[in-house]
């Protein structure tokens, strides 16, 4: 029978993670009989360990460590992989101790991995748009990838997603501290092993996942991403994903339109409509695509309301990339000196080839 293992990522959300674990105990099929479960702490200050601890009194195949390298989400999903190669899983499933799992969850993906034959599953993750408004502006983020066909055929989001353990035989995640999963895919990619794998999506494989509650928790949340996008992009030794660039120049594009109407450029500013129009169109589209492939918990009444706070949410998401895009790339020396150190210690400690996170020939030779 094969071993499979839910991670579940945490830091500072005690409460969440009961509710979590909770919700893992309550699956159809049969915690500790058809999954084990790691809590991979982030280096908590509440009552996290004491939550896990008591889950594990009934459930002793309730692990729960904390990182030996702190930083982020990459070098936890570094050191979940070695637990799990070193304990013989075939099977990692990612989740996050903001999750709240239907309870048929692990078993659609388990039917998707060894009955549909995938080696990389998604499942559907939910939004509840009542939580605050900020979940109503970003409810999309989770599922984008659904939004492009080929897109949901190669890449998974990284806390809902189940991968065949003989992967990370062959590439791993970068310990970067968010946005490893954009380049894990990016990684696959590159090495041509994404012609190796299939990759699905299990629809009925769904849980309630959270949007952060206030515009502080946002500022937090997009910093993080972007900052998560640089050191990737660092350590892989590739610029960032192309989709960086399009959400820059769609957050440029009515500032470049109205400097380009002051200044009298007609012609450039033609284009510069055109290239509007078009956006708009686009974001017409991404309004029908909304409205016709939810993903939220609300009131039907909601539902023309919700998608265009969500185009309104496509706007800020951009402006957030362009400005932390700068704001880091003022910083990029410094951020070089720190993902070294820290790369340098998971490579050491894991005993990692250089060669699973990156695609340099030399990865010490970005000291240069």
């Amino acid at each position: 029978m094969a071993k499979v293992l839910v991670v579940i990522m945490n830091k500072d959300n005690a409460e969440g993670l009961s509710k979590c674990l909770e919700s893992l105990t309550a699956q159809t099929c049969s915690i500790c009989k058809s999954f084990d479960v790691l809590i991979v702490d982030g280096g908590s200050n509440d009552n996290s360990y004491e939550v896990a601890s008591k889950f594990k009194e009934k459930y002793p195949c309730i692990e729960f460590i904390v990182q030996r390298v702190k930083g982020g989400v990459g070098p936890a999903r570094i050191e979940a992989i070695h637990y799990a190669l070193k304990h013989n899983y075939d099977l990692i499933i990612w989740g996050d101790s903001e999750n709240v799992y239907d309870p048929n969850y692990v078993s659609e993906i388990l039917k998707w991995i060894y009955e549909k034959g995938c080696d990389i599953v998604s499942g559907r993750t939910m939004v509840n748009t009542e939580s605050s408004i900020w979940s109503k502006i970003f409810f999309w983020y989770h599922s984008l990838h659904l939004f492009l066909k080929r897109l949901s055929k190669i890449h998974a989001p990284g806390n809902n997603k189940a991968v065949k353990a003989f992967i990370y035989k062959h590439v791993n995640y970068p310990p970067s501290s968010r946005s490893d999963d954009y380049y894990f895919t990016y990684l696959l990619l590159k090495k041509g092993l994404i012609k190796r794998v299939k990759v699905c999506h299990a629809d009925k494989a769904r849980l309630l996942a959270s949007i952060p509650s206030t515009f502080s928790d946002v500022v937090r949340w997009q910093k993080a991403r972007v900052k998560g996008l640089v050191e990737g992009a660092l350590i892989i030794g590739r610029p960032p994903p192309i989709d960086t660039y399009a959400w820059i120049l769609f957050a440029l594009a009515p500032f470049l339109a109205i400097t380009l109407l002051l200044t009298g450029h007609l012609t450039l500013f033609t284009i510069a409509s055109t290239l509007i129009i078009i956006s708009v169109l686009v974001l017409s589209a991404i309004f029908y695509k909304l409205i016709n492939h939810y993903n939220v918990v609300v009131n039907r009444e909601s539902q023309y309301l919700i998608p265009l706070l969500g185009i309104m949410g496509t706007y800020l998401h951009g402006l957030f990339t362009l400005y932390y895009m700068i704001y880091f790339t003022l910083k990029i020396k410094l951020l070089k000196v720190d993902i070294l150190k820290k790369m340098n210690s998971i490579l050491k400690m894991f005993k990692l080839s250089p060669t699973l996170i990156t695609l340099k020939k030399d990865i010490f030779g970005m000291r240069k």
